[in-house]
């Protein structure tokens, strides 16, 4: 797996950023960006400020950020083709066999504390994904969270 499976750098206060890898996506880190959005100036000397341009990504539903899942479980039920947006970061989740299996791996890695039955639902489901090569913070997460 590579460092930064979603693509795209981005300019804060003249420092090149990156969007956060998947383990540190698994620990819990988020991209907060500052909101850059065009005035509406009355004067007409001053420029409004360009928009960022968007940084497009495909990813499978292991791979969609934590905090992005809410909207994507609420845009699922209308289509099979879902685009969501993260400030200037676009993502389209590709559809895959496995992402019954995500969902439930999902809820399961956020019980606060997981049972035994849990933890050995949650190792199932990890050794299931992983032998079909699908990777991402959240299998990564409840890996840590399973053991």
């Amino acid at each position: 797996m590579s460092k930064h499976t979603i693509r795209g750098s981005f300019f804060v206060n003249g420092e090149k950023c990156f969007y956060p890898s998947q383990q540190e996506l698994a620990d819990g880190w988020r991209v907060v960006l500052p909101n850059y959005k065009r005035k509406k100036t009355e004067n007409i000397s001053q420029k409004p400020r360009k928009k960022n341009k968007e940084i497009y990504n495909e990813v499978t539903l292991a791979q969609l950020p934590p905090h992005l899942y809410p909207k994507f479980l609420e845009r699922n039920a209308h289509s099979t083709n879902v685009t969501i947006y993260d400030g200037n970061f676009k993502f389209r989740v590709i559809e895959t066999q496995y992402d019954d299996m995500i969902q439930e791996l999902y809820k399961l890695v956020f019980v606060k504390n997981p049972s035994v039955n849990q933890k050995e639902k949650m190792r199932e489901l990890v050794e299931v994904l992983e032998a079909n090569h699908v990777s991402g913070w959240l299998i990564i997460r409840a890996k840590d969270k399973s053991l």
